[in-house]
Order: C-alpha cells, then sequence, then structure tokens
C-alpha cells in the first residue's frame, strides 16, 4: 500500500499521541509498608536516595480501601489530607489538628479525619521551623479535601494547604498510601 507523505505522518503522529497518552495512565504501585507498619517513601530505586518514614504505623490494606470510598459519616466532619505532587521534598511533614493531635504524612500519602462537626478546624504543616494553616469546617456528613502541596527546589522547601475538590483528590489517593484514619470526635 503506497501512502501519501501526509497521510504517513498523519498515521505516525496519531501513534505516538495514543502512546504518550498510554504512557500517562501507567502510576508506579504504592510501596509496601515496612516490617514495623511505618509507611516510607522512596524518591528512587537505588539505595542512595533518600527514604522518608511516619513515625506512626499505617492504616490496614482493609481500613485503606474503606477510606477509599470517600463517603461522609453523618455525625462528622469528614477531612481527607492528600500529599502527592511530583515536585515534593522526601521529608516528613508532620500536620497538626487544632494544636494537638500530630500526623507524619510523607510523599504519596492522604490521611482520613472524622472531626466533630459545626466549629471550625485549624489544620496545620510544619516542617523546617516554618508552618502554613488552613481552616476547615463544615456540618455534619460533610466532607472536605485539601492538599497538602509540596515543591522541593535547591533554593528552598516549600508546602501549602490548599482546599480541592474530589476530581482532583481521589486519583491522587488511589495512587498513595493512607498513612491515618482518626476519629477525634472524642
Amino acid at each position: 500500500m503506497n501512502l501519501k507523505p501526509h497521510s504517513r505522518a498523519l498515521g505516525t503522529a496519531l501513534i505516538l499521541s495514543t502512546a504518550v497518552l498510554l504512557g500517562g495512565c501507567m502510576t508506579k504501585p504504592v510501596q509496601p509498608l515496612s516490617a514495623d507498619g511505618t509507611y516510607c517513601y522512596r524518591a528512587g530505586k537505588m539505595a542512595k536516595f533518600k527514604t522518608a518514614c511516619t513515625g506512626q504505623a499505617a492504616p490496614s490494606e482493609q481500613a485503606q480501601a474503606d477510606a477509599q470510598r470517600f463517603e461522609a459519616d453523618p455525625e462528622a466532619l469528614t477531612v481527607y489530607v492528600m500529599r502527592k505532587r511530583w515536585v515534593d521534598g522526601t521529608i516528613v511533614v508532620p500536620l497538626s489538628v487544632d494544636g494537638s493531635t500530630s500526623i507524619d504524612t510523607v510523599p504519596e500519602s492522604w490521611l482520613r479525619l472524622k472531626l466533630p462537626a459545626q466549629q471550625p478546624h485549624r489544620l496545620t504543616a510544619r516542617w523546617n521551623d516554618q508552618s502554613v494553616d488552613l481552616v476547615v469546617d463544615g456540618k455534619p456528613g460533610e466532607v472536605r479535601f485539601v492538599e497538602l502541596a509540596g515543591s522541593h527546589f535547591a533554593w528552598g522547601t516549600d508546602f501549602r494547604l490548599n482546599a480541592t475538590t474530589p476530581a482532583a483528590a481521589i486519583p491522587k489517593a488511589q495512587a498513595s498510601r493512607l498513612v491515618a484514619d482518626l476519629d477525634l470526635r472524642r
């Protein structure tokens, strides 16, 4: 079959664009838990790459599957916090709720919080003598999604806490590890 040059170029472009699009759908698997139950993130496969591990044991696979349904609790404000960005630094960033409960986060991790509803709650992330806050509130049965967005470059590391949408947060959670599932209503 003798194709015209523009048909051949169009066919090549179609094949290349399909390969690129399919390549973007592939995600690396979530790293397994350590023997002590903590979750560690490694920024590469070689031993020389830095590893960051949570200080607390991660919830079970069953708890992760339950949390990944992203259902509201009719008696609580449910808050999901995601930490997954391509420029995130390989450091542990503790996240506190209302100045007390502290949960270690690492890249490619997320957590679910069940909080007393109808009052504001302050989420605080701390790293390298810096911190950032976000206040979340809502009624019983409502769900909020928050992103702990990190940027790590040669000139510094920075984090932000941002309200986000389910459409943006859920794919990140599905490609990450649940590191805390806390009911703080008591």
